[in-house]
Order: structure tokens, then C-alpha cells, then sequence
């Protein structure tokens, strides 16, 4: 996570970003990516009973799509704040694959599925949102964190986004992407990062909390 075009400061800053997953959605499982699915009535009191822990955020961004953006304007209007959003922050595109089952596709195109699985970095689901692509537009998501003036943000978005800032914070392989598979990110969790801006050096990223909310989330001491 470098700052590469963001803008340039002169004085130390932290930042404390949450990040919120979707709750669960309407309609049997599956990689519903960019199809945009409703919540079920759980699924938003799920996003509700986790947003009651956290503080009242000074930036509230979310993905357009009606699973996190339902519940984030929402949000917004019981806080009195303004609900940005960002079409960055969209869920990866599984092309023909949107809205299959696995195991439909563990039956119809188990070869491909396969390949997905060792290795999604370079086996892009037919018609799909390469990965390098993907991860170009998350980068820009956060880097437009990283640039607010606001020090706490929530950014309410998807498992892929989510497992993508969280894989770049713990320094883990991105080359091969595996990442994806192996980070779990349930609905309605939150993961806190805490990201230190020093002048001239790239971004420090803390994992402080991932789970879903249980007791109030107050904010540490940040400069």
C-alpha cells in the first residue's frame, strides 16, 4: 500500500479505517460479484447491530451496489453525514460466472474452477474482471482514504476489497493471489486498520481489530 500519487504532506498523520463487509444477501450462494443483490432482513440487521459499535465515522464511503449502499445511507442519515460513493470500491467482476453456484460449477467447468482456485492472479473466470485490473481500482479506493482530511473513515464494500487492503497490510503474496481463498471476511464483519503517515516514507498499516463487533469500538489515541 505505497502512497504512489497521492498527495504530498510535510507533518505525521494516522488514520483509523474501518472497513465493513455486506451482510448476507438474497437468493441461493454463490459468486454474485458485481450482481446487485438485495439483502435478506438478517443480513441488514446483522449490518445495523455492528454499525451500533462503532464510532460516529467523520467519512462515510461505500460501494454502489444496493448490498452495502442500502445499509450505508442509512447509516448516513442517522449520523447526519454525508454518504460518498465510490464505484472503486465494487466487488470483482466474475464475468460468466456471475450468480453460479460452486458447485454447479465444480460439475459444469471443474478444469477452470480448479485453475481459479491455485491460482486466480492469472485464471480469470471467462468474461471476468482480470485481477491486476481489480486491484488497480481497489488501489485507488485507497488511496482516496489515504488522501481524505478526515482521520476516521468507514468504508462500507466487499469481501474482495476487503481481503485485498487486508493481503497488502500483512504483506502477504500477491503475485499469486491466494489470498483470496485463504482470508475469510464474514458478513457484517469489520476490520480496523490503523495507517500511520510519515513524509517521504510509505504508509505504515496495523491490523488492529477483525471480527464482527461485540462491544463498543472506541478509537485509540491517534495524532
Amino acid at each position: 500500500m505505497t502512497a504512489h500519487g497521492s498527495e504530498t504532506s510535510d507533518e505525521y498523520r494516522s488514520l483509523i479505517i474501518d472497513c465493513m463487509r455486506h451482510g448476507e444477501c438474497e437468493g441461493p450462494q454463490g459468486l454474485r460479484g458485481q450482481m446487485d443483490v438485495e439483502l435478506t432482513c438478517a443480513g441488514r440487521s446483522a449490518m445495523r447491530a455492528s454499525a451500533v459499535h462503532l464510532p460516529r465515522p467523520e467519512r462515510l464511503v461505500c460501494s454502489p451496489l444496493k448490498r452495502c449502499h442500502t445499509v450505508a445511507t442509512e447509516l448516513a442519515e442517522q449520523w447526519a453525514i454525508e454518504c460518498c460513493i465510490d464505484s472503486d470500491l465494487m466487488e470483482i467482476h466474475f464475468g460468466d460466472w456471475e450468480g453460479r453456484a460452486l458447485g454447479e460449477l465444480a460439475r459444469m467447468e471443474p478444469e477452470a474452477l480448479t485453475a481459479f482456485w491455485q491460482d486466480p492472479a492469472r485464471a480469470t473466470p471467462p468474461g471476468g474482471e482480470p485481477l491486476a485490473t481489480f486491484n488497480s481500482r481497489v488501489e485507488r479506493a485507497w488511496q482516496r482514504c489515504l488522501t481524505a482530511p478526515e482521520s476516521y473513515q468507514l468504508i462500507i464494500t466487499h469481501g474482495g476489497v476487503i481481503k485485498t487492503w487486508l493481503a497488502q497490510a500483512l504483506k502477504m503474496d500477491m503475485q499469486h493471489a491466494m489470498y483470496l481463498h485463504r482470508l475469510e471476511i464474514a458478513h457484517a464483519s469489520v476490520v480496523r486498520l490503523r495507517v500511520d503517515l510519515v513524509p517521504d516514507e510509505a504508509p505504515l498499516v496495523q491490523l488492529l481489530f477483525l471480527g464482527v463487533p461485540q462491544a463498543p469500538m472506541k478509537l485509540p489515541d491517534i495524532v
